[in-house]
C-alpha cells in the first residue's frame, strides 16, 4: 500500500469515520447483550412473563447487533476498494461466512463454523490494522491496531464465553482510537492544502505572473514594481 494512499482518496476519511461509528455501535450493543443476559439469569425460575420480557429484550438487541455487523461488512467492503490490502478483503469475506453461520448457531456445525471463521476474520483484520498503522505511523493508529488485537483474542476466547468481553472492549478501543486518528488526518489535510495555497504559483517559463500594464513576466513573487515599465504592482 502506498504511504500517501489516504491523501490520494478524498473519501477515505469519511469511510473510516463511518467504520469508527459502526464499531462503537457494535461495542454498545454487545455490552447491552451482556448486561441483559446477566440480569436474566435470576429470572430463569421466575414467572413466565418476566422471562418473556428478558427474551424479547435479548432478541431486539441481537437483531440490532446483527444489523450493525452487516453495516460493518459494508464499510469494510468500501474500504477494500481504497486499501489494496488482501488481509482486509479476506477478513471481510471470512466475517461474512461467520455472520451467516450465526443463523445456524443452534446447530452444532453452524456454531463451530462461525467460531472458526470469526477467528480467521479477526486475524486478517488485525493484520490490516497493523498495515494501517504502518501508513499513519501515529500513536492513535497503534491503539487502533491494539483494539483489533483484543477483538482477535476475544474471538479465540469465545469458546469459553468470556471472549465476548474482550470483543466489546476491543471494538470500543479501536473505534475511539480511529476516531481520534481521523481528526488528526483531517487537520493534516487542511494544513497541507493551506500550504499549497500559500505557495507562489510559478509558470513554466519561471515567472511569477505578469504585469497588467505591459505584460512583462515578474521575476519574483515579492516584486512591488514592474521591472520593465515601472508600473506599481498590487
Amino acid at each position: 500500500m502506498s504511504n500517501n494512499i489516504l491523501d490520494q482518496n478524498p473519501n477515505s476519511s469519511l469511510l473510516l469515520d463511518k467504520l469508527s461509528k459502526t464499531m462503537k455501535s457494535i461495542s454498545s450493543c454487545t455490552w447491552c447483550l451482556i448486561i441483559i443476559a446477566i440480569l436474566s439469569i435470576p429470572s430463569y425460575r421466575r414467572v413466565l412473563s418476566i422471562k418473556s420480557i428478558f427474551t424479547i429484550c435479548l432478541s431486539i438487541v441481537a437483531i440490532i447487533l446483527f444489523i450493525r455487523y452487516i453495516q460493518l461488512i459494508l464499510n469494510l467492503d468500501k474500504l477494500s476498494m481504497i486499501f489494496n490490502d488482501d488481509n482486509l478483503k479476506t477478513g471481510k469475506n471470512y466475517l461474512i461466512i461467520s455472520i451467516i453461520s450465526i443463523i445456524f448457531f443452534f446447530i452444532i456445525v453452524g456454531s463451530i463454523v462461525s467460531y472458526i471463521f470469526s477467528i480467521l476474520a479477526y486475524n486478517k483484520l488485525y493484520k490490516w490494522s497493523e498495515n494501517y498503522q504502518n501508513i499513519r505511523k501515529s500513536p492513535k493508529s497503534q491503539e487502533f491496531a491494539n483494539g483489533f488485537h483484543s477483538i482477535y483474542i476475544g474471538s479465540i476466547l469465545n469458546i469459553i464465553i468470556i471472549g465476548i468481553f474482550w470483543i466489546a472492549v476491543g471494538y470500543r478501543k479501536a473505534a475511539n482510537a480511529l476516531e481520534e486518528d481521523i481528526k488528526d488526518l483531517k487537520i493534516s489535510k487542511v494544513e497541507t492544502v493551506q500550504e499549497e495555497i500559500q505557495k507562489p504559483i510559478e509558470s513554466e517559463s519561471g515567472s511569477f505572473g505578469f504585469c497588467k500594464n505591459c505584460g512583462a513576466p515578474l521575476k519574483t513573487p515579492n516584486d512591488k514594481f514592474c521591472r520593465s515599465c515601472g508600473q506599481k504592482l498590487l
